[in-house]
């Protein structure tokens, strides 16, 4: 065969792209977009979803069966259907993206027992390039308004409504960008190759400076605090949990000896160096908090109003502490707003709220087992991200879920293929530090 005909050959085999890897790149994208969860009716992700679900079924039904039938599944299913208890006891209102993650589970489930290395590189190339996109316009759109992404986060709807668009990131899209950008730093340090270091380091310092413009504080901090636990477990996994504890000792020891008010200053001194803006603002106030004297930034303190939303939805939730509050307009005055895991605890209490929480944090950690082992601490890492955001932040959007339950497993596969191709490493080494073929083959047999 010349050549040229093997070059043919090459262009046929990668054209033919099937319906259903199609309908899977639609489904990734449709949840991942800024407007989807606000401005579009749900009844297209529900039809989006029944056209994938026939396609994939279709094309393997026992990854299809096995995905149904995996005990991750049928868990993701325990809060919504809990939560239509409370429905019908009229003490909550119908949850309606809580049903997407049932179906999010169930499509990363089936992509892992298909075990389609092809089909998984369309889905997170078709995403990453969104990404790019969406960093890009986004970043136009700031310059013309540097406040538009700040503006996105606002409640109302109607408000927001001329300046939303499926290309323009808001607060949802800052937020699940950041498990991306510290998953892609983890990458860049484990995986050395050049080429794949160059492309992903622009790719990152392109979306650190979205994070920047947008003004985003609370997503930075975030950032910084994931790329840095990123580096130090990189080798020395065991010991870091105890430098983190010793480095913070040392901080509460110095706070015992100078007081908060020399932390202030040095962030007081740290805002000084940044342009006047929404991101100087909260950094002012956050050296506000520990300052004794009179507060930099006069009039209202975010960070303070912050802290105070907190213990409105926890006093909430100690005073309702088995069923919650409720979701009823009566009691809107007494949730903060600003939390998801404390605010899901006041309105629905331990039962509720609690159910919520671990089921969550459950089905994370199950994707984690399904890894390979070089990528879990990098996993592991962006849950403790993901629980920080939850408690600080909102994060009950399916779009955060898409990301860490199906982009970044994606992600890591495709990195793992890589290793396996390159083999960089001595068998040995691969083999203390890959799951093997073996070990891959028992996750696929598990009920």
């Amino acid at each position: 065969m010349s050549l040229a005909e093997m070059s043919m050959r090459k262009i046929r085999i990668r054209s033919k792209i099937s319906v259903n890897e199609i309908i899977s790149c639609i489904f990734v994208l449709w949840v991942l977009n800024p407007i989807t969860h606000e401005y579009l009716n749900p009844v297209y992700v529900i039809a989006i979803a029944a056209i994938w679900y026939v396609t994939a079924s279709s094309q393997n039904k026992s990854a299809m069966g096995k995905a149904l039938n995996s005990k991750v599944f049928i868990l993701s299913w325990v809060y919504p259907l809990f939560m239509l208890v409370y429905v019908i006891a009229r003490h909550a209102k119908l949850e309606k993206s809580s049903f997407g993650m049932p179906l999010i589970v169930l499509f990363y489930m089936y992509c892992y027992y298909r075990n389609n290395k092809k089909d998984s590189k369309l889905i997170l190339k078709s995403s990453i390039f969104f990404f790019i996109l969406m960093a890009g316009y986004t970043l136009l759109q700031l310059k013309k308004e540097p406040n538009i992404s700040r503006l996105l986060a606002a409640g109302d709807k109607a408000l927001k409504a001329d300046i939303a668009s499926p290309f323009t990131a808001g607060y949802t899209e800052i937020y699940y960008l950041v498990f991306f950008v510290i998953s892609v730093t983890g990458a860049v340090l484990i995986y050395e190759n050049r080429n794949f270091r160059c492309l992903y380091l622009l790719l990152t310092a392109l979306l650190f400076i979205l994070f920047i413009r947008a003004q985003y504080t609370i997503a930075i901090l975030l950032m910084l605090f994931g790329i840095i636990t990123v580096c130090f477990t990189r080798r020395r996994k065991k010991t870091v949990w105890i430098f983190l504890g010793c480095v913070l000792c040392v901080i509460v020891f110095i706070f015992m000896i100078f007081g908060t008010d020399s932390l202030a200053e040095f962030i007081y001194f740290a805002a000084d160096i940044l342009p006047n803006g929404i991101l100087k603002n909260r950094i002012i106030q956050i050296g506000d908090l520990f300052y004794s004297g009179s507060p930099m930034m006069q009039g209202s303190n975010g960070a303070i109003d912050r802290f105070q939303l907190y213990a409105k939805s926890w006093n909430t939730f100690t005073s309702n502490f088995f069923f919650g509050a409720g979701d009823g307009e009566n009691v809107s005055g007494f949730i903060g707003g600003h939390s998801t895991f404390i605010d899901r605890l006041a309105r629905y209490g331990i039962f509720g709220g609690g159910l919520y929480i671990t089921s969550r944090i459950y089905i994370l950690f199950f994707v984690r087992k399904t890894l390979s082992d070089r990528w879990k601490h990098l996993y592991s890492i962006n849950i403790v991200v993901f629980i920080l955001v939850s408690i600080l932040n909102t994060s009950d959007r399916n779009s955060f879920f898409m990301m860490l339950i199906v982009i970044l497993p994606l992600f890591f596969e495709y990195i793992e293929e890589k290793f396996q191709m390159g083999n960089p490493y001595s068998e040995g080494e691969k083999n203390s530090e890959c799951i093997s073929d073996r070990e891959r083959d028992s996750y696929k047999t598990r009920p």
